[in-house]
Protein backbone atom coordinates (compact mmCIF):
# COMPACT_ATOMS: atom_id res chain seq x y z
CA UNK A 1 0.00 0.00 0.00
CA UNK A 2 1.05 3.54 -0.89
CA UNK A 3 1.80 5.61 1.98
CA UNK A 4 -0.75 8.27 1.07
CA UNK A 5 -3.63 5.23 0.95
CA UNK A 6 -1.78 4.35 4.36
CA UNK A 7 -2.27 7.73 5.56
CA UNK A 8 -5.80 8.06 4.46
CA UNK A 9 -6.36 4.61 5.79
CA UNK A 10 -4.92 5.93 9.41
CA UNK A 11 -7.25 9.07 9.37
CA UNK A 12 -10.40 6.86 7.94
CA UNK A 13 -10.11 5.07 11.37
CA UNK A 14 -10.42 8.15 13.00
CA UNK A 15 -13.81 9.14 11.46
CA UNK A 16 -17.21 8.78 13.02
CA UNK A 17 -19.95 7.03 10.79
CA UNK A 18 -21.77 10.85 10.68
CA UNK A 19 -17.96 12.12 9.19
CA UNK A 20 -17.70 8.90 6.93
CA UNK A 21 -21.23 9.01 5.93
CA UNK A 22 -20.72 12.93 4.57
CA UNK A 23 -16.73 12.18 2.93
CA UNK A 24 -18.41 9.32 0.90
CA UNK A 25 -20.79 11.32 -0.48
CA UNK A 26 -18.02 14.38 -1.16
CA UNK A 27 -16.26 11.28 -2.81
CA UNK A 28 -19.03 9.96 -4.90
CA UNK A 29 -19.49 13.98 -6.09
CA UNK A 30 -15.50 14.27 -6.95
CA UNK A 31 -15.61 10.58 -8.78
CA UNK A 32 -18.88 11.95 -10.61
CA UNK A 33 -17.12 15.16 -11.39
CA UNK A 34 -14.24 13.47 -12.81
CA UNK A 35 -16.20 11.21 -14.84
CA UNK A 36 -18.19 13.84 -16.31
CA UNK A 37 -15.40 15.82 -17.58
CA UNK A 38 -13.42 12.80 -18.89
CA UNK A 39 -16.56 12.27 -20.93
CA UNK A 40 -16.98 15.63 -22.00
CA UNK A 41 -12.98 15.10 -23.42
CA UNK A 42 -12.14 17.77 -20.55
CA UNK A 43 -9.12 18.41 -18.78
CA UNK A 44 -7.40 20.49 -15.39
CA UNK A 45 -5.44 22.64 -17.43
CA UNK A 46 -1.70 22.32 -16.46
CA UNK A 47 0.18 25.59 -14.98
CA UNK A 48 1.74 26.13 -18.39
CA UNK A 49 -1.89 26.98 -19.66
CA UNK A 50 -2.72 28.95 -16.61
CA UNK A 51 -0.06 31.06 -17.14
CA UNK A 52 -0.53 31.74 -20.55
CA UNK A 53 -3.80 32.66 -20.41
CA UNK A 54 -3.04 34.88 -17.42
CA UNK A 55 -0.46 36.69 -19.05
CA UNK A 56 -2.62 37.61 -22.30
CA UNK A 57 -5.25 38.62 -19.31
CA UNK A 58 -4.35 42.89 -19.51
CA UNK A 59 -7.09 44.14 -16.87
CA UNK A 60 -6.72 43.79 -13.27
CA UNK A 61 -9.39 40.35 -12.71
CA UNK A 62 -9.05 41.20 -8.59
CA UNK A 63 -10.14 44.90 -8.62
CA UNK A 64 -13.44 43.56 -11.48
CA UNK A 65 -14.61 41.01 -8.51
CA UNK A 66 -14.20 43.63 -5.86
CA UNK A 67 -16.11 46.20 -8.41
CA UNK A 68 -18.81 43.46 -9.41
CA UNK A 69 -19.17 42.47 -5.45
CA UNK A 70 -20.16 45.97 -4.57
CA UNK A 71 -22.65 46.23 -7.46
CA UNK A 72 -24.54 43.74 -5.96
Amino acid sequence: MSILRQKIDDELDLLDTKAMALLYEQLRQLNRASSNRKQAGQSVPGIEEVLQHTAMFTGNWSQDIVREREEH
